[in-house]
């Protein structure tokens, strides 16, 4: 039996406070759709961090996000026009800033960043909808992977 297509959304967009409120819930609602459900609450965390990080980090705050979902897999992705690789150190919990790549490393099976001619890619997966379950923000364990 053949696996479905893959679905998507994409959307151009200023990350501006109220843009990243309107794709958060943009985000959850094709979760759902996709019946992906399990992963919206950290999805939309992430989908925060991403498009946070792209108005923090670039000069215009311009960036695409781009949702894809397959049978197995859920693939998020933020590009925008920064070379600057994001970073995931141990955070100083008493500060403001400096924990979400942390957070968003906990949260999800991968991801990475690439670097494009316009700038970069960040993206993270979640896998297999059969095999998941509760996601722990703090004892998960993964890798980014980089490409050039």
């Amino acid at each position: 039996m053949a696996e479905a297509p893959t679905r998507y959304f994409r959307q151009r967009l200023n990350s501006d406070p109220e843009a990243i409120g309107h794709m958060r819930r943009i985000a959850a609602a094709f979760l759902r759709n996709w019946r992906w459900d399990h992963v919206v609450d950290p999805a939309v965390l992430c989908v925060t961090e991403l498009l946070s990080n792209a108005r923090q980090h670039t000069v215009s705050g311009n960036c695409v996000l781009l949702m894809q979902a397959s049978a197995s897999c859920v693939r998020i992705t933020v590009s925008d026009n920064s070379e600057a690789l994001p970073v995931v150190c141990e955070p100083d919990w008493l500060t403001e800033r400096g924990r979400g790549m942390f957070l968003l490393s906990k949260s999800v099976d991968a991801w990475g960043a690439n670097l494009t001619p316009q700038g970069k890619d960040v993206w993270i997966e979640f896998w297999g909808r059969e095999t998941a379950g509760p996601r722990d923000a703090v004892a998960g364990t993964t890798q980014p992977r980089w490409t050039a």
